[in-house]
């Protein structure tokens, strides 16, 4: 795998292959008795890596200037926006007054006492 820089994601990424083919694959294994499949799988592994292996857009090549290491955990902004949306709700909450519900599933306290599906996990109370 190789690093590219991914526009959607907007960082560098490892980059991959596009996938295989499967219903290629099987015409090709069925109609030419497997030399068209043995073709499709040599010119399959000489494509280059391009694809991010997150959103598997079409990335360019790496931009310069920018630090890569691949040791340190790459952020998904998807957890990033569910942790503020934790916070947020917790400090509603703790602004409520005494008798309130709680989530079963995950325990967090509900900010109204009529709701019926909990804000956070979206499970039935």
């Amino acid at each position: 795998m190789s690093m590219m820089y991914c526009p959607r994601c907007e960082s560098n990424v490892l980059a991959t292959r596009e996938d295989i083919d499967i219903c290629l694959a099987i015409i090709l294994a069925i109609f030419t008795s497997g030399i068209g499949l043995i073709i499709y799988l040599i010119y399959y592994y000489n494509k280059e890596e391009n694809r991010c292996v997150h959103c598997r857009s079409i990335c360019r090549p790496q931009q310069t200037g920018q630090e890569i290491s691949l040791t340190s955990p790459v952020s998904n902004p998807y957890h990033q926006n569910r942790e503020a949306q934790q916070v947020q709700l917790l400090q509603t909450v703790s602004n409520e007054g005494e008798g309130a519900k709680f989530c079963i599933n995950c325990g967090v306290k509900l900010i109204r006492q009529d709701m019926n599906y909990c804000p956070l996990c979206g499970a039935n109370i």
